[in-house]
């Protein structure tokens, strides 16, 4: 994910320098809503973005038992992902080309490596991958 977001530093240096003195740089938000296993409530990703960039972003996975990865790919099968553990919320300096909801335990694909938020490593391979 350090790839992504320093991907996403570079646009975002060359818009400020393409904007002239005192023009505002119109800003957007996007929200990725992913519907929890169980109950009524849903997983959220917001991105705010600012002159074609990733300025901030932000979660809520209310979802038991369940991982919001929020993850992107460099290419088809050059992928990788942050995973939020259930029950939690968070700010991010990055964008994510997908969220989706994985049940527990936080695992690895053969593809992509997941890395729970906050740990420098990668999850173990998932069983069978």
């Amino acid at each position: 994910m350090k790839k992504l977001a320093v991907l996403a530093l570079v646009p975002a240096a060359l818009a400020a320098l393409a904007v002239p003195a005192g023009a505002s740089v119109p800003t957007t938000r996007t929200t990725q809503t992913v519907p929890c296993a169980a109950g009524h409530q849903s997983a959220t990703f917001v991105e705010k973005w600012q002159g074609g960039a990733v300025t901030k972003s932000w979660y809520t996975n209310p979802c038991a038992g369940e991982f919001l990865w929020l993850g992107g790919c460099n290419g088809e099968s050059d992928c990788s992902a942050d995973a939020a553990p259930p029950k939690t919320k968070g700010h991010l300096t990055y964008g994510a080309d997908f969220a989706v909801l994985v049940p527990g335990p936080l695992c690895s694909t053969g593809t992509t490596p997941v890395t729970r938020l906050g740990d420098k490593h990668p999850a173990p391979p998932c069983p069978g991958s």
